[in-house]
């Protein structure tokens, strides 16, 4: 198995969700649905995201948020 050199900076699933405004469950389950790729690592299976990946993640949704609505936040970053 090759090793990978670099990856650039990764975050837990607890930061992204501190990015995000979101539940750190919520952040998993979108990388389980596959809207935000993530790494396994250690043993324990750890979830890690790319900066980059939450970044774009980021973008995407925005992005397609101010189309559909303008003004107002997806649905996703609502507290319930």
């Amino acid at each position: 198995m090759a090793a990978v050199t670099h990856l650039g900076p990764m975050l837990t699933a607890s930061e992204v969700a501190g990015m995000l405004h979101l539940h750190v469950n919520t952040v998993r389950r979108l990388g389980d649905r596959g809207e935000l790729p993530f790494y396994r690592v250690c043993k324990r299976g750890d979830r890690r995201f790319l900066l980059e990946d939450v970044m774009s993640f980021l973008g995407r949704n925005r992005w397609a948020s101010t189309q559909a609505n303008p003004g107002r936040l997806p649905k996703l970053w609502h507290r319930r």
